[in-house]
């Protein structure tokens, strides 16, 4: 279709349900490519699609705010930008996740559009919120179907581990053989000790850390999608939420990575003040392609680092962020040598 069709049609879809449709997540053009060098800003409203800028040339142009990503062959280039040498592959990679789960998508741009000017407790809301309908949706089950769930491991220990020296309450998360995946028993130990850091102003340091060769490997798979009350899980996201107590004492909270950093592991840590990695790290978002957004804060945590479409990048793509585009892109604060 060519650029002006485009716009004729967007207009259109302004009063003409069929149309707007045609642009939602239920139709087949849920994805918009916008080339910066030609083609004027298109507009947002809520279900539409999600908007890719392009600038092949590297010239950085103006940036729209109704741009859900925004792509250059810039070298470096400032946020919000994603810096690529290959921008067809970057697309081919969105249309390939867009393809599987186009609801799913479509729900990543618009909680990270909704949540951009909400406090964090609100934005954590609509997370949960726009998660739980995934939960139900049939995109997360036909990935639920498709994946085995992880083997079941026996463990003698606690999940998360907490030790005291004067002021400082180091807070180690403890399943080594399971590179850390995030459990609920985990959650709700992370959530008790965090809690105690925000009862407790005598703790004047807390340390978070992974156990083994890796810092969180994301939610365990073995229990992914066993919620059977949708509306009651959403209740329980919100009331035990590791990423809001991590948010609640961040400025004393300092997290050190090693290893994977991912899912629900990546979006706990991005809440805290100090979040700093081992050389060799690696962070991802998976979740989009698992038919669901992140559920464990990131939609927040993620945006309120590195903006919104660069956060909205990580999620379309799965895309393995090492710790010199971390570092750069300010989604971690340092590396521990």
């Amino acid at each position: 279709m060519d650029q002006a069709q485009l716009v004729a049609d967007l207009a259109l879809a302004a009063g003409d349900l069929e149309t707007r449709l045609s642009f939602s997540a239920l139709g087949e053009r849920v994805l918009v490519v916008r080339d910066l060098a030609t083609d004027g800003p298109i507009g947002s409203w809520p279900g539409g699609p999600i908007v890719i800028g392009v600038d092949r040339a590297g010239a950085l142009p103006a940036a729209e705010s109704d741009d859900d990503v925004l792509l250059t062959t810039a070298p470096k280039a400032p946020r919000p930008w994603v810096s690529l040498s290959d921008i067809d592959a970057a697309l081919a990679q969105i249309q390939t996740t867009l393809a599987r789960a186009p609801v799913a998508s479509s729900f990543a741009a618009s909680v990270a559009r909704t949540g951009e000017g909400l406090s964090f407790e609100a934005a954590l809301t609509i997370e949960s919120l726009a998660y739980s309908a995934l939960l139900g949706g049939r995109e997360f089950r036909r990935w639920r179907i498709d994946t085995p769930r992880s083997p079941e491991i026996a463990e003698d220990s606690p999940p998360v581990r907490v030790d005291r020296a004067g002021g400082v309450l180091r807070i180690t998360l403890s399943r080594p053989r399971k590179r850390n995946a995030l459990s609920a028993a985990m959650r709700d130990g992370l959530c008790e000790a965090l809690g105690l850091v925000a009862l407790d102003p005598s703790i004047e340091y807390a340390e978070l850390s992974g156990e083994g060769e890796n810092f969180c490997a994301g939610g365990d798979f073995q229990e992914f999608g066993s919620a059977g009350d949708l509306a009651s899980a959403h209740v329980l996201r919100l009331t035990a939420s590791a990423a809001l107590a991590a948010h609640r004492v961040r400025e004393r909270l300092h997290v050190r990575g090693l290893g994977v950093l991912v899912g629900g592991g990546l979006e706990i840590a991005a809440a805290a003040a100090d979040f700093r990695v081992r050389p060799g790290a690696r962070m991802w978002l998976p979740e989009v392609i698992m038919g669901l957004i992140p559920g464990a804060g990131g939609t927040v945590t993620a945006p309120r680092r590195i903006g919104r479409q660069r956060a909205l990048y990580m999620m379309l793509t799965a895309a393995r962020i090492d710790v010199a585009t971390a570092l750069d892109w300010g989604l971690v604060d340092g590396v521990i040598q």
